[in-house]
């Protein structure tokens, strides 16, 4: 399976499971606590990889946050946690 066919996999997993109620969307970023709002929503990272084992082994962080995650530069970081808090 190449490898964008097994991120969607793995979304498509974490949502079926989530609309099942086998696994438990929060209401709030499990990294910095803010609660969804217009731009700024819970998504599942998977922070362990894409390989099925770890399909629905997520974090739920908000939008900047996972972004944030993803990011491999620090200070890039650091400005998606600003825009999240509304701080710019």
């Amino acid at each position: 399976m190449s490898d964008q066919r097994l991120k969607e996999a793995a979304r498509n997993a974490v949502k079926r499971a989530v609309a099942a109620g086998r696994l438990a969307k929060p209401k709030a970023c499990d990294h910095c606590g803010l609660t969804p709002r217009p731009g700024c929503w819970i998504e599942g990272h998977h922070h362990k990889g894409y390989e099925e084992e770890y399909w629905l082994d997520v974090a739920w962080l908000c939008r900047q946050c996972h972004g944030a995650a993803n990011a491999p530069l620090k200070e890039v970081r650091e400005a998606e946690d600003f825009v999240c808090r509304g701080l710019i």
